[in-house]
């Protein structure tokens, strides 16, 4: 089992016990502070303190670790889960509020959940907002508001998820990319000609003609153009989706091609079509 290289300040705590169970979740908290690494690190030091993490991200965006990957740290109130997962402190931005965190304290996060995902061979991460999701809150277990509502809110809309598994995910060459996102799956230029006669009407016929029309138009009118993806059925058929996007219609379409395909195919979604 290894760790992290993206470390750059190590004070490990004796506040920790024996992992029990293989690595399969990533449990996310935030420190309800501003701090450093090291700040955050050290606070785990004192043994009447009995908390810990494996990891700590500063506010500027610097890792520290507390918690060998070996150990399971003390973090999320709950034994089952903390055997399972590594668990990662984040600094504050701001104290209150909405608890934010900065750009480079969330760059980091996402740096580091990649890269325990790819040591620990974890293909694909979600968030289900239940213990059974990749991806854990200390709220699941604990009476606590904690990772509070910023973090909260890019776990429920399915950012935190959709950028780690954008990178874990083998990169493919495809000609049908919208704002970096490969939207191959969702879109058959035969299909979608076949299916609308008012774009063939239009003058619509070519693949690039059609492929224009789908990311100008058709998305936005929650128009479906593969026979394996309809957006309605998808948003219908997963009221977390729904609660997070609501009418953004190009929000399915990109979920499902960042992350909500592998997680049907891996069981962790269930299919709609």
């Amino acid at each position: 089992m290894s760790e992290s290289n993206l470390v750059t300040y190590r004070n490990l705590t004796r506040n920790y016990g024996r992992r029990m169970a293989a690595i399969s979740k990533i449990t996310i908290h935030h420190a309800a502070g501003v701090g450093t690494a090291q700040s955050i690190v050290d606070g785990f030091i004192p043994a009447a303190r009995k908390a810990s993490a494996n990891y700590c991200i500063g506010n500027d965006g610097m890792i520290g670790q507390s918690v060998l990957e070996c150990h399971r740290a003390w973090t999320s109130s709950s034994s089952w889960n903390d055997n399972q997962a590594i668990t990662i402190e984040v600094s504050n931005s701001q104290r209150g509020g909405d608890w934010p965190i900065s750009d480079a304290a969330y760059k980091s996060l996402i740096d580091l959940c990649v890269d325990i995902c790819q040591r620990n061979d974890i293909k694909t991460v979600n968030y289900t907002g239940t213990k059974q999701g990749v991806l854990t809150t200390h709220r699941m277990f604990a009476a606590t508001t904690c990772p509070g509502p910023y973090i909260n809110n890019l776990l429920v809309n399915g950012s935190i998820a959709s950028q780690i598994n954008a990178r874990l995910r083998p990169q493919t060459i495809s000609d049908r990319i919208y704002e970096g996102i490969d939207l191959s799956p969702v879109f058959n230029a035969t299909y979608y000609g076949g299916r609308y006669p008012d774009l063939l009407a239009a003058g619509l016929k070519s693949p690039d003609q059609l492929w224009m029309h789908f990311t100008t138009f058709g998305m936005l009118e929650a128009r479906q153009a593969s026979a394996d993806f309809s957006p309605v059925t998808y948003r219908n058929t997963n009221p977390d989706l729904n609660a997070a996007f609501g009418e953004d219609w190009e929000a399915y379409y990109k979920h499902y091609c960042l992350c909500g395909r592998e997680e049907i195919e891996s069981g962790q979604r269930k299919a709609f079509m």
